[in-house]
């Protein structure tokens, strides 16, 4: 079974949550996030900006 990658852009109230649900996800990782402003999370893999969330190989789906 395929993991898919998806990149995070905007890690406020609904984007953390959003975090939550993908961690619960056995099909669904988080590679690469960003936010002005990113909260204090361990292992979440920062990247700066949308573009670098859209460039990365990894990233299957982007969530905005």
């Amino acid at each position: 079974m395929r993991t898919y990658g998806v990149g995070v852009v905007g890690l406020g109230v609904q984007g953390l949550a959003l975090l939550d649900e993908l961690d619960a996800s056995p099909r669904l990782a988080v590679v690469a996030a960003s936010d002005p402003h990113p909260p204090a999370r361990p292992g979440l893999p920062l990247v700066d900006g949308l573009e670098a969330v859209c460039a990365d190989p990894a990233v299957d789906v982007v969530y905005i």
